[in-house]
């Protein structure tokens, strides 16, 4: 739920406005977010022309105020007595009634202070105007306190919807009707405050004499009335405004309740020509009469009445907006404040006690949560205690049957402590012996397994000793068979020198046995006897050998392999 807000006041100057403003809030850009402008120029003009020429030459070109060279011209026309002494004293007595009235309340000891201190900057506007009052309107649609409930995402997305609600309001017909003078608009994003729109205006009014004068009242009074299609439907609604101010300010402005302008619009909606009750219109001699409050009060509600019109159609275009762009925005109908207007230091503060006021409120939710959570933690521990529901109201009563309950458990566990203790030496041996005997029978499967190891390595000697015996067996085989062969070839050419082996060993054996001069045995003729019995079978096995190599043709080539490998033996 957000409030429109629309201010109004004559305290506006060109300081407030484009490239002034610009200057004015260079270091209050708080919620000001990426690729926003500084402020969005929505009338026909640039940020650096002046507030104060631009309304001279609007009434100029578009009004009828005399520029300088038209009046000096003019003035010199009149009687002296009539004549003015500049230019600037002209244009206040365009503004004189306006001003005499300002002075007339500030002058007035019933007028309240603050009503008196916003008259006095009024003047100073005026005079920093040149004579010229600017009337300056702010628009607002949300305030900065909706903003600190948001992420930057949703912020950014939601000034976005600001911004385009006020350039549609701007643009709508309701603003152009009700603010036919309006000479300067801007959206304001550069603040610490709420974006918003800010407006200047020019009242002058010529009267049916061609008579130019400032008269903003006067001027609502003709654009309404236009609005309206007659003067009487624009007094049955000043009547009946009149009727739900009365209401409101006999209950007071009480927060929450609904306001004067929402009361205003349902009851317009239903009663479109706007006719009060008729006993709200009899006089007191019985009579009746058209309008239920007088003339002057129905005068005073003209400004207002302005000033409902163009915030209604401001909250019609917001909540429209936001239904387009997905926003959740709602027009609050209520009084959110006690209706006092507050300056820049008072909103400022008001701002900071309501913050404080929402960390209390936050603070005491959370107290409360916690007390609620803490007293559904406590019954919870009692029913793990007791096994049984308590229905105790208070956490100090919940604590006092926990207390109870404690001891009793207290009293169980002290007990059970002692045989925890004999349990735990006793499973503290049987862990020591546990462990011992799993040290032993790691000690057990490594020595098993470096037997495995040795096993593995046995076996594997043995197949390998096996292969190599085959192996051998095989190449005894082949060289037995070989040998034999070679020897029952070669047998004639053998024989001869076998008998001569034979005859050799048998003689050295006679040698051994009978021989020398005793015939006890001679040793050394026995030996030389089988030396030459061995060198004779060798010498014939290798005079047989030579042939068989020459005949085969490779002499040169065995020669040369036996060569190089006694070279080889002999390197070794």
């Amino acid at each position: 739920m957000a409030s429109i807000t629309l201010e109004n006041s004559f305290q506006s100057t060109t300081k407030d406005m484009g490239s002034n403003h610009i200057k004015a809030h260079a270091k209050q850009h708080k919620y000001l977010q990426e690729n926003e402008p500084l402020i969005e120029t929505l009338t026909d003009n640039k940020q650096e022309d002046n507030s104060v020429e631009l309304a001279l030459k609007y009434a100029q070109e578009k009004e009828g105020l005399r520029t300088p060279e038209k009046w000096f011209k003019y003035n010199q026309t009149l009687r002296k007595s009539r004549r003015k002494n500049s230019y600037l004293e002209y244009v206040l007595g365009v503004s004189g009634t306006f001003r005499t009235a300002k002075q007339r309340r500030l002058a007035n000891p019933k007028t309240n202070k603050k009503t008196r201190e916003k008259i006095s900057r009024e003047m100073n506007a005026l005079i920093d105007n040149n004579g010229i009052p600017l009337d300056g309107s702010l628009y607002y649609i949300s305030n900065t306190e909706i903003y600190d409930s948001m992420t930057i995402e949703q912020l950014k997305k939601y000034r976005q919807f600001e911004a385009e609600t006020f350039r549609k309001f701007f643009n709508s017909k309701t603003f152009k009707e009700l603010n036919p003078q309006n000479i300067r608009s801007e959206i304001h994003f550069d603040e610490n405050g709420a974006l918003h729109l800010q407006t200047q205006d020019v009242w002058f009014h010529k009267d049916k004499r061609g008579r130019l004068s400032y008269a903003k009242r006067a001027i609502i009074k003709d654009v309404l009335t236009k609005k309206y299609g007659s003067a009487e439907a624009l007094q049955d609604r000043l009547d009946v405004l009149c009727g739900y101010h009365r209401y409101v300010e006999k209950k007071g402005k009480q927060i929450g309740a609904n306001r004067a302008d929402t009361m205003f619009y349902d009851f317009m909606e239903k009663h479109p020509k706007g006719h009060m009750g008729n006993s709200s219109k009899t006089n007191k001699d019985g009579t009746k009469r058209r309008f239920a409050y007088s003339k002057a009060e129905r005068t005073t509600r003209l400004v207002e009445l302005w000033r409902i019109e163009q915030m209604h159609e401001l909250g019609q275009i917001a909540e429209a907006t936001a239904k387009e762009m997905g926003i959740n925005y709602t027009v609050n109908r209520t009084y959110t404040t006690d209706g006092v207007h507050l300056d820049g230091a008072a909103y400022i503060e008001h701002k900071r006690v309501h913050k404080k006021l929402n960390q209390q409120v936050q603070q005491v939710q959370q107290v409360t949560n916690i007390a609620k959570n803490m007293m559904s933690d406590l019954k919870k521990s009692y029913k793990e205690l007791s096994g049984e529901e308590t229905e105790a109201k208070s956490p100090l009563e919940v604590a006092q049957k926990i207390k109870k309950a404690t001891k009793t458990t207290k009293n169980e566990v002290i007990a059970n402590q002692s045989t925890i203790k004999t349990q735990q030496a006793t499973i503290a041996q049987q862990n020591q012996q546990i462990q011992a005997q799993q040290q032993q029978l790691q000690t057990i499967q490594h020595q098993r397994k470096n037997e495995q190891d040795e096993i593995k390595q046995l076996k594997k000697q043995k197949r390998d000793l096996q292969t190599e015996i085959k192996q051998l067996q095989q190449q005894v085989k082949s060289a037995g068979l070989i040998v034999s062969r070679w020897i029952r070839r070669n047998w004639q050419r053998l024989e001869s020198h076998f008998r001569d082996y034979a005859r050799d060993m048998s003689s050295a054996q006679n040698e051994r046995l009978y021989g020398g001069a005793n015939g006890t045995g001679d040793p050394y003729n026995a030996q030389l006897y089988e030396q030459k019995a061995k060198k004779g079978l060798l010498a014939s096995f290798a005079h047989i050998e030579n042939e068989e190599v020459e005949k085969s043709g490779l002499g040169n080539v065995i020669k040369k392999s036996i060569e190089k490998q006694n070279n080889n033996d002999l390197e070794r």
